[in-house]
């Protein structure tokens, strides 16, 4: 399923802003305003105020490419730097350590010295507790594991990457829904979405109006056509509460309204994301 039939002759563009803006983001760089101008330029196609669309279209792929080619060089000057700190840090403690362990050893025999110190008599068995040989052990230790830590801050990896959605009262609050509507009467809810995948996603939610009939699960989306749908393009660890105002035209018992949460990819596919949530409501005739 293509997602840049929706958009028609600008869908490619804006394609290679979200290309641009996730090159960005994965080398580093702050998107934040990036992907601001890219949710405003979504909602100037929705309405068809298109004019301007391209061109700005355009400055964010120029924008997001200065950006991530800043962000690279300076996370490589920061390993750099880092691996240099720790050579120099190894350094000093192993000239530190041959240089000065005796002084330390006779100052603490002044600070013990009602003790008796006897020298002990030690047959050298294996270069590995030869103090200058794990002097440098250690050294490697400090260098290896600075080198560790300054890839996991650099890359700032997600161990458990995930999606929210979730659904709202008209108070913005969990369980205040509206059971029982007219036909023909505003149901106002909100929807609530979480990237915490890594990565900046661009979500896609559409309403589907289903029933007890409507199958769907985590791998299966419902089988109907959409009524209404909501994008957004969000940045790791944000969020959005998007309201919704609508309403039925027809009657029903247990009539469901289920709101699937899609992704669009870097090649343009729209996929759904095996997150819904959805909401059973009975529609009756409006009073006479």
């Amino acid at each position: 399923m293509t997602y840049l039939v929706i958009y028609g002759d600008y869908g490619k563009q804006f394609l290679e802003a979200y290309k641009a803006i996730l090159g960005a983001s994965r080398n580093g760089a702050n998107v934040g305003q990036l992907i601001a101008e890219f949710n405003q330029l979504i909602g100037l196609a929705r309405k068809g105020r298109v004019e301007d669309v391209v061109a700005k279209l355009s400055g964010i792929v120029d924008e997001a490419s200065v950006l991530g080619e800043a962000a690279k060089s300076a996370q490589l000057t920061f390993m750099v730097v880092a691996v240099v700190s720790a050579l120099v840090l190894a350094g000093v403690f192993i000239v530190f350590y041959v240089k000065y362990r005796y002084v330390i050893w006779r100052f603490w025999s002044k600070l013990r010295s009602r003790h008796k110190v006897y020298p002990a008599v030690s047959v050298r068995k294996s270069m590995i507790i030869d103090p200058e040989v794990s002097a440098v052990i250690l050294a490697l230790i400090v260098v290896i594991g600075v080198f560790a830590i300054a890839q996991v801050y650099v890359s700032g990896r997600v161990v458990e990457p995930f999606s929210e959605i979730g659904l709202l009262g008209p108070k913005m609050k969990i369980g205040d829904y509206p059971t029982e509507v007219v036909v023909g009467e505003k149901i106002k809810l909100y929807i609530y979405l979480g990237n915490h995948m890594g990565y900046p996603v661009w979500y896609v939610v559409f309403l589907k109006i289903g029933d007890r009939t409507t199958f769907i699960n985590e791998t299966v989306p419902a089988n109907i056509e959409p009524v209404w749908s909501y994008e957004v393009l969000l940045d790791h660890n944000s969020n959005v509460t998007v309201p919704i105002t609508l309403s039925l035209n027809k009657t029903g018992t247990n009539v469901r309204l289920i709101f699937e949460l899609w992704t669009v990819s870097e090649n343009g596919e729209l996929a759904y994301h095996n997150r819904w949530v959805h909401l059973w409501v009975n529609v009756t005739k409006p009073p006479i």
